[in-house]
């Protein structure tokens, strides 16, 4: 088993099927990209894992334990999720944004553990600079480095993203995914990253999950999943990876 698993997921939306007959497991120590057109049933994949989505049949263990056991506080202890959906409109500075990731051990009380992994996470992400400033008056790409960093500080074992870095400058997107690939394999944490970036997905990720209409369609090692074949087949175009880059036909 590994650190995630999944066994006979499926998921609907009334009558609707989102997700079906969904069998994975991710390992520690590996950084995974999540591949698939809109309306695949990625984010809702997320969703699954954080219990933050009803699970019409099927299971999810986390750590050999099932996820309907886990407290809020203590699946937070072992999964964080970076989402799309999380706002930034209220006037909040950067470092008390990053300071929420610390609320699953400190409940709002900070200590020196708190302060530092704070501070930490402040330092991985470059926002050292703009730590006092105000959320609301960030741009798009520094609202996710914020949303990044609160998302590290909570220093869980695994780190979900979903889609978190498409607002950032290219040279921030590669900066932290090379962070990433770090932590997964220096920290041993499980990374799984919602990407549409197929040539960084390529470049970066160890395994490749990729979703179509709700069902795996592939999941293995970049080079046996990323083919010309399961790029048409999932995402309707016709291409072919060189050995530097994607190419369109």
């Amino acid at each position: 088993m590994g650190f995630i698993d999944i066994k006979g997921l499926n998921i609907k939306k009334g009558s609707t099927e989102i997700l079906k007959d969904i069998n994975l497991n991710f390992d520690k120590g590996k950084l995974y990209g999540v591949l698939g057109a809109n309306g695949a049933g990625k984010s809702t994949l997320f969703k699954a894992i954080t219990n933050q989505e009803k699970i019409n049949q099927g299971s999810i263990f986390i750590d050999n334990r099932e996820l309907n056991t886990f407290s809020i506080q203590e699946l937070a202890k072992d999964i964080s999720l970076m989402s799309q959906n999380f706002s930034l409109k209220f006037p909040y500075s950067v470092e008390e944004i990053v300071s929420m990731g610390r609320f699953p051990y400190s409940g709002g009380y900070l200590n020196k553990e708190d302060m530092k992994e704070i501070n930490k996470a402040i330092a991985e992400t470059d926002l050292d600079g703009i730590k006092g400033r105000r959320v609301d008056q960030l741009s798009g790409g520094e609202k996710q480095r914020v949303l990044f960093a609160k998302t590290l500080c909570q220093n869980t074992q695994a780190i979900l993203i979903d889609e978190g870095f498409s607002n950032m400058d290219i040279y921030y997107q590669i900066e932290l995914i090379r962070l990433l690939k770090n932590k997964a394999k220096k920290e041993n944490k499980l990374i799984i990253f919602i990407m549409h970036d197929l040539a960084l997905a390529k470049k970066y990720c160890d395994n490749i999950l990729m979703l179509r209409l709700g069902r795996v369609h592939s999941f293995g090692n970049c080079e046996e999943v990323l083919n010309d074949k399961a790029l048409y087949e999932v995402f309707r175009v016709k291409a072919r990876f060189t050995d530097s880059s994607l190419e369109f036909l």
